[in-house]
């Protein structure tokens, strides 16, 4: 039988084998959730609701990918003086784009 860690609402934190961390012993196994859910046992069963801070920081992906392909300051700053940087620029900005679209 697993041992799962909860919080003082009930919400699952993990699980552990160890003996001396506090633990609520449960039969009912622990549903597949997906990255935006979380589980909170209810004293008799699992109970699976979407998390509010995951579903904000999921659909907030697209901007955290896009941060770290975007061009450097020091490459913006070049391009403000050079035409063909500028190109460049902006070829790769909108390339950056391209493979992280904001969602509608």
């Amino acid at each position: 039988m697993k041992k799962y860690i909860l919080d003082d609402n009930g919400y699952y934190l993990g699980t552990t084998d160890h003996e001396d961390v506090t633990h609520t012993k449960i039969e009912e196994t622990l549903p597949e959730l997906t990255d935006i859910q979380t589980a909170k046992w209810d004293g008799s069963q699992w109970v699976v609701e979407e998390d509010p801070a995951k579903v904000k920081y999921k659909a907030n992906e697209w901007k955290r990918n896009r941060r770290f392909e975007y061009p450097s300051v020091e490459e913006l700053v070049v391009a403000l003086y050079d035409e063909e940087d500028k190109a460049a620029i902006i070829e790769k900005r909108n390339a950056v784009k391209a493979k992280y679209p904001k969602p509608e």
